[in-house]
């Protein structure tokens, strides 16, 4: 039986196959469009240079295929919209950063989701632990939520798969029964008084929700959901899968 795989261990072929499937357009042409079709756009707030956001594309791609860090990927595109933006280089620099991240960790998230969603491992692994990043720019959206354990196919992720919030860093780690269980009975709790590990979020008062268009779970890229679909998007969508 044939297997699809790549000799490359650190080119991750699903992140980068839905990053390339999302079409450039501007901001304003993104807002027209329907809540599904917005999650196979690619757009840049405050660029309406449509070769720009092309070129911004493309080379965040290249970026996820090779696996460069931020610092080696900023040099390439910095001077070009630097100078579409007129911002300072230390402005430009902040605003690359968010670009980068959350296209980067957009797509790292949705093909991880693909990898987790194989039937063959949700059988193995039906449990999934919300894995945030813990340091002084945790956000109050990300901390409660570190170490919750929810069955796959429970409703808390249908509005918690990370990225959450603009910069995101948080994701999601698969266990299985014998994992679950270990880690439910050695739950330490925090300084803050929070527990690493739990059924439930923790009770916050300063918790926050996500933000407006982050959360939602990973969509299948190849499903027939085309029904509202911007008729110009679907051209677009049909011309790169050609």
């Amino acid at each position: 039986m044939a297997v699809d795989v790549t000799y490359d261990v650190d080119r991750f072929d699903e992140a980068l196959d839905w990053f390339l499937s999302r079409v450039p357009m501007t901001r304003a042409e993104s807002d027209a469009l329907t809540e599904w079709s917005r999650t196979r756009a690619f757009w840049i707030s405050g660029l309406s240079n449509a070769r720009m956001i092309q070129d911004v594309r493309d080379s965040l791609a290249a970026a996820l295929e090779r696996g460069d860090p931020f610092n080696e990927w900023r040099p390439l595109i910095q001077a070009k919209l630097r100078n579409e933006w007129t911002l300072s280089e230390d402005a430009s620099s902040a605003r690359l950063a968010l670009i980068y991240r959350n296209a980067s960790m957009n797509a790292y998230n949705k093909g991880r989701h693909e990898q987790m969603t194989d039937p063959d491992i949700l059988d193995a692994r039906p449990w999934w632990m919300f894995d945030a990043i813990l340091d002084g720019s945790t956000s109050n959206i990300c901390r409660p939520l570190d170490g919750t354990i929810k069955r796959a196919d429970d409703e808390f992720w249908t509005d918690h798969s990370p990225p959450l919030h603009h910069a995101c860093r948080s994701g999601v780690t698969t266990l299985d029964d014998y994992e679950r269980q270990e880690l439910l009975d050695g739950g330490e709790t925090r300084d803050d008084g929070t527990r690493v590990y739990r059924d439930d979020p923790a009770d916050d008062p300063l918790a926050e929700p996500p933000q407006d268009g982050f959360g939602a779970i990973p969509t299948d890229d190849d499903s027939d959901e085309t029904e509202g679909l911007d008729p110009d998007l679907q051209r677009d969508l049909d011309r790169q899968q050609s």
